[in-house]
């Protein structure tokens, strides 16, 4: 079932609901195909969705499976399975399971370098990335990191590794296998992702409800966005440097601009009903999905103007229940402008003048006119 609804704003955000299987936990794009593949954590199911939104296959994988990344460039899907400790590897063009390769102990994250073809995987119960051969399926490495891994990030051009460690409040930076850094963050790193517009890494901070922001190079302390929305758990960084932010705790997607600053607040559903814990972009087209949880469905959110909201405060784009026809308002903090407009005529104010004066001629008459006074006893 899909149910597309518009969304008024000054962007011409839209907002479109896809039904998939039980509680979808991680999303990610083929930018190549535009297929996207979708986990779904409570029936062991990666769901695919073709690039018109319309659900078109199903692949049962292993045993909870918790998360899924996509190497583009030779369309093969990896999803991790989190009660069986390995990694299913999926042809793309086939959707079929070509190789279940053995991970750490309750792997939760994996992302690929789409420039060597290497798959990281975090592992959770054993705070270790597993570093796999994506051309060959064998391991290559484990790199001890932080405490309770929860989210890796990788970059292109530097192959740095990036892992949010979630009860020690840190980011572990490995290059060459080795782990180089450990930044500092927010309380509870629930999600990491690189920008590669700007260089600069994006920390969603679940416990402060804050996204922290570190240049990729010295690791210094860029901004601290405390503007978004409740207990954020997933982000990703679009083809022009905005990031994009599901916040589990509000049921809405908060859109950060190149300058760090929060532009707008999407709103999914009613609160309580979506809780997003999955977000991933396709940047062939700008179009993010976003898995919600709670009710079983993808969010596909279209047609945002980075341009329109660069220069703009914070709006808020509200959406109906799912099911719902009409179409919703939003609410955008207003703006002073100058030129370009025909000026109003205050008449409200030149009302308020006239009455005042009637007033004061109708006493003065009252005072001069015996007649016209009340009496005194």
């Amino acid at each position: 079932m899909i149910a597309a609804v518009p969304i008024a704003s000054a962007s011409a955000v839209k907002l479109k609901t896809v039904t998939v299987g039980t509680d979808p936990a991680s999303v990610a794009v083929n930018s190549a195909t535009g297929n996207v593949y979708v986990v779904d954590a409570g029936d062991n199911n990666v769901t695919v969705l073709n690039s018109a939104g319309l659900v078109v296959h199903t692949i049962t994988v292993g045993l909870e499976p918790t998360a899924v990344a996509v190497n583009n460039g030779t369309n093969t899907v990896y999803v991790l399975n989190n009660a069986y400790n390995n990694m299913s590897v999926i042809n793309g063009a086939t959707n079929a399971i070509v190789a279940n390769v053995t991970t750490g102990s309750s792997p939760v994250a994996v992302a690929v370098d789409p420039t060597t073809g290497t798959v990281y995987v975090a592992n959770d119960g054993d705070n270790r990335v597993t570093v796999i051969d994506g051309s060959t399926n064998k391991w290559m490495a484990n790199v001890t990191v932080g405490t309770s891994p929860s989210a890796i990030a990788v970059n292109p051009s530097s192959h740095a590794v990036y892992v949010a460690n979630a009860a020690d409040n840190t980011v572990s930076v490995i290059n060459n296998n080795v782990v180089t850094a450990n930044v500092t963050t927010g309380n509870d790193p629930k999600a990491v992702a690189y920008d590669p517009v700007n260089n600069e890494i994006y920390v969603a901070n679940f416990n402060d409800n804050t996204v922290s922001v570190y240049d990729a190079i010295s690791f210094l302390s860029i901004a601290n966005i405390t503007t978004v929305g409740l207990s954020p758990d997933a982000l990703v960084a679009d083809a022009l440097g905005n990031v994009w932010v599901a916040n589990s705790g509000s049921d809405t997607v908060s859109i950060i601009n190149t300058q760090n600053t929060v532009v707008a607040n999407v709103t999914l559903g009613a609160l309580g009903t979506k809780v997003p814990d999955g977000i991933a972009v396709n940047p062939s087209n700008g179009a993010v999905y976003v898995a919600n949880s709670n009710d079983n469905t993808v969010g596909i959110i279209t047609g945002y103007s980075s341009t329109t909201q660069s220069s703009s405060p914070t709006s808020t784009v509200s959406t109906p229940p799912t099911g719902t026809t009409s179409t919703p308002t939003s609410s955008t903090t207003p703006t002073s402008s100058s030129g370009g407009g025909v000026p109003e005529f205050p008449f409200e104010a030149v009302g308020v003048v006239l009455l005042t004066l009637l007033v004061i001629v109708g006493y003065v008459v009252v005072r001069q006119s015996p007649s016209l006074r009340g009496k005194s006893s």
